[in-house]
């Protein structure tokens, strides 16, 4: 299994506010056509799923399949050329949360290669961008 993290971002709300705030993905909405990259969208959004258009990648569908209220939200991969889970770390720090994205996927050594890099621009960008909700 690769193991795939962001760097660790601040939001200026309470742990409790950003995991209610993630776990209904429909809050997501407010990003649609807004990321932070042009090679990454929004493109569909339910309260439990989300589909990316990743440029080179394709379609990624995301669903919660787990979270651990004000800490952990796991998220599973639906639809992708590769199967993997995105899990969402919350930190309390003073008056702030810390986030970190950790991707985690079973990758073939000559694959790894290939699109390390990629995702792991992918991890940092929706980091980014999940720092920009309204809390």
């Amino acid at each position: 299994m690769t193991q795939f993290n962001s760097d660790i971002k601040t939001i200026q709300a309470s742990s409790e506010d950003v995991f209610i705030k993630l776990t209904n993905l429909e809050n997501l909405r407010q990003l649609e056509g807004t990321m932070l990259h042009e090679k990454v969208k929004i493109s569909k959004v339910t309260q439990d799923s989300c589909t990316f258009e990743v440029d080179m990648i394709g379609e990624i569908e995301i669903k919660l399949t787990n979270k651990e209220p004000n800490h952990l939200i796991v998220f599973q991969s639906q639809k992708s050329p590769l199967a993997f889970d995105l899990s969402i770390k919350l930190t309390e720090m003073e008056q702030s949360t810390g986030l970190q994205i950790q991707l985690n996927a079973d990758l073939p050594m000559m694959l790894k290669m290939m699109v390390s890099e990629p995702i792991n621009k992918f991890v940092n960008i929706l980091a980014d961008t999940l720092t920009r909700l309204s809390y």
